[in-house]
């Protein structure tokens, strides 16, 4: 005897039709009065009179009735409590990255992680790196993909994915961009606009000098 196949019965008896039980249902008339008929075969027992256009139930029905709202109420609950017990299985990973990096290949890793290892779910969250390292002093990531931009801390294991060096982008309109190698000298009196929040603008503007 399916669960939905009582759904169904309980839909037809309260509405008073297959019509518009069907439509409650989002399937087709016919669909519902087969499903009635088979869950009868299954029982072996006649639910439903049919009349014309109309019907009524037998003693079978209204005790079928009576009793099956209990029956779906315990089965949604068993689903519901196994959802829960299932999930519980399921680690949690948070990772905080910088928000310049986002884009596909975060998405692309993300992927290949969850494929290698499905009972391990990924949240992310990004932030600067000032937020980032606040993050994981607060516990609230577990891991963070980020610049090095302040002296590597003992309080976590660190380690080096890739090493660039620094690159200096000027217009070509800039009286430096004539030049063939620029040296600190030149950079020292250069005009900039830094963007950054109230909180971090002291460290930033330190970073950047």
């Amino acid at each position: 005897m399916l669960l939905k196949q009582l759904d169904y019965f309980i839909k037809v008896v309260e509405y008073r039709s297959f019509t518009k039980a069907a439509a409650a249902a989002y399937i087709s008339q016919s669909a519902i009065s087969q499903q009635i008929q088979a869950l009868e075969n299954s029982l072996g027992v006649q639910l439903l009179e049919r009349h014309n256009r109309s019907f009524s139930l037998t003693s079978a029905g209204e005790y079928l009735y009576r009793h099956a709202p209990d029956l779906l109420e315990s089965a949604a609950q068993l689903e519901a409590a196994t959802t829960i017990v299932g999930q519980r299985q399921i680690s949690h990973l948070t990772v905080g990255y910088l928000r310049e990096y986002a884009g596909i290949d975060i998405a692309r890793a993300v992927s290949t992680f969850n494929q290698h290892f499905p009972k391990i779910q990924i949240n992310l969250r990004q932030g600067n790196h000032e937020e980032l390292y606040d993050l994981l002093n607060d516990e609230k990531v577990d891991l963070i993909f980020s610049d090095q931009r302040r002296a590597l801390s003992d309080e976590y294991i660190n380690r080096k994915l890739v090493t660039t060096n620094l690159m200096i982008l000027f217009s070509s309109h800039h009286p430096l961009a004539s030049k063939k190698s620029v040296g600190r000298a030149d950079l020292t009196d250069q005009a900039c606009i830094l963007i950054a929040p109230e909180s971090q603008q002291k460290e930033e503007a330190n970073y950047y000098r």
